[in-house]
């Protein structure tokens, strides 16, 4: 809040109120914040004993503070105070009473299911734009209000007597609303919820897994964590059906260190439209690249956002984090139309370009190389693709891919001396492009020497039947040429593992 100098300023004289009805100590209630609806510069007043006077312009604010109540159980309560909009067009009191709160509980109709977690996200059109304004726990307080454009949502997460690791089950709720409603004491019943039985298989060895889910509420979410434990697990998940979820699962060591050189995360988004029985897969193989695009930055700065990010090891249905990976090295280099290098990184699939746009053939190259002790599959990969670009700073030239899926077991093995099936489908074309041709075909030493498999088209797929014959390993080569000129060669030694 600005000094009465200003010109037209009109002045405030806030008094807060705790649960009590009690001026809150300093400490417990210390800014209180004037956003203008009109998208302007924001305003805020440090509260001394839960009061503050000063000035702010005529128009219409959202005024949001935190105040904690001591309580008398010797904790402390949280509550939001929250105008969406109010006026200022003279000088006056405000006062910001938290007794007009109502409290946030969530709960589910099963005996021995207890919370883990829970969030609230709060957001309203301001500017004309909906901005997140404030997050919330669950059995924090916040005061009723509807406004245009203020929508509220909350996600609760619950497990068998609230277990952080190894519950049979997983409870993920979700509500939203247009406005923060009178009655915030929410109740899920489990045969309204989409039943998910979700298998998390292992890429090969031993391992431990953890998963996050989030509700995505206007394009916000906050990431709910379980963890797994030992893989290979099954769990039933039950989700608010209808809502979009962004779901991620971690692999590392079987001692469950999730540290971020020790992790490999994958991550998908889906919706179960209505309620009933569904199935879901992690950890599927094969692993390769999912589709990304290229980009042209010179005189970037090399600690921001890199230009290139390729999901390596990604599977179908899931794509996997931006390099670097655990246990992975490699590089990645950019040929002009003349074959000569203009770019390269020392990681595979991710890094800066930081070249001048130059129009032409262009041919990008990862080479990944991994030993990651969770993971005896997609050692090695190659993947080299065409693109023609314009030469323009601001393009970002697609980089398709082909994704696969096969039928494996848990540890990615298929039985020695079968069929295997192969589904294939065309990733990221580039706009209007059709695909031309796609080729298969099959290693059983490593990439030693290779068997050209017969492919066929169905529909927006393609498949191929080829024999799981010889070694441990079955690695796959892929080629795709598109109706525009562009390629991609993609290599994966050891895409899946025979017993």
């Amino acid at each position: 809040m600005s000094a009465r100098s200003v010109a037209g300023a009109h002045r405030r004289t806030i008094s807060v109120l705790d649960r009590r009805g009690l001026p809150p100590a300093t400490a417990d209630a210390e800014v209180v914040y004037f956003i203008p609806l009109d998208g302007g510069d924001w305003y805020f007043a440090e509260l001394t004993d839960g009061t503050a006077t000063g000035d702010l312009p005529a128009g219409n604010y959202i005024v949001q503070v935190r105040v904690r109540t001591p309580e008398a159980d010797g904790s402390r309560s949280s509550t939001l105070v929250f105008l969406p909009d109010h006026t200022v067009d003279g000088d006056a009191g405000l006062v910001l009473d938290a007794r007009r709160a109502v409290r946030l509980s969530a709960s589910v109709d099963r005996a021995d299911a207890r919370p883990t977690g829970g969030v609230a996200l709060l957001e309203q059109k301001v500017g004309g734009q909906a901005i997140g304004l404030a997050m919330m726990d669950l059995n924090d307080y916040v005061t009723p209000a509807a406004a245009p454009g203020l929508a509220f949502g909350v996600q609760a997460q619950f497990t068998r007597n609230g277990a952080t690791n190894g519950s049979p089950y997983v409870y993920n709720l979700a509500w939203t609303f247009p406005g923060i409603p009178d009655d915030l004491s929410l109740k899920a019943r489990t045969s309204e919820l989409a039943a998910v039985r979700v298998r998390y298989g292992t890429q090969g060895l031993s391992a431990c897994g953890g998963t996050h889910q989030g509700a995505l509420f206007g394009g916000l979410s906050v990431h709910l964590y379980t963890e797994l434990g030992a893989l290979p697990a099954t769990r039933t998940e039950y989700y608010t059906p209808g809502v979009e979820w962004s779901l991620d699962h971690g692999i590392t060591t079987p001692d469950c260190d999730f540290g971020w050189e020790n992790t490999d995360m994958t991550n998908r988004r889906t919706r179960f439209p209505r309620p009933g029985s569904y199935t879901l897969r992690w950890n599927t193989a094969p692993f390769g690249p999912a589709a990304s695009t290229a980009g042209w930055n010179p005189g970037a700065d090399p600690g921001g956002e890199p230009d290139l990010f390729v999901p390596m090891l990604s599977s179908w249905g899931t794509r996997s984090q931006i390099g670097p990976y655990a246990h992975m090295t490699g590089s990645t280099v950019l040929r002009n139309a003349r074959g000569e290098v203009v770019a390269t990184t020392d990681l595979p699939g991710t890094g800066d370009i930081m070249v001048q746009p130059e129009a032409g053939t262009h041919t990008l190259t990862v080479d990944a190389h991994r030993r990651a002790p969770w993971s005896d599959l997609a050692v090695r990969q190659h993947v080299r693709w065409t693109f023609t670009a314009r030469g323009t700073r601001d393009e970002r030239p697609p980089l398709p891919v082909v994704r696969h899926r096969t039928a494996l077991d848990d540890r990615n093995r298929a039985r020695r001396g079968t069929t295997q099936t192969i589904v294939m489908a065309a990733e990221g074309l580039p706009t209007g492009a059709e695909v031309r041709r796609l080729t298969l075909a099959a290693s059983y030493d490593d990439g030693t020497t290779w068997t050209n498999i017969t492919v066929r088209r169905s529909g927006e797929y393609w498949i191929a039947d080829l024999p799981n014959s010889g070694g441990a390993y079955v690695s796959l080569r892929t080629t795709l040429a598109d109706s525009q000129g562009g390629a991609v060669e993609q290599t994966v030694i050891r895409a899946y593992g025979l017993k």
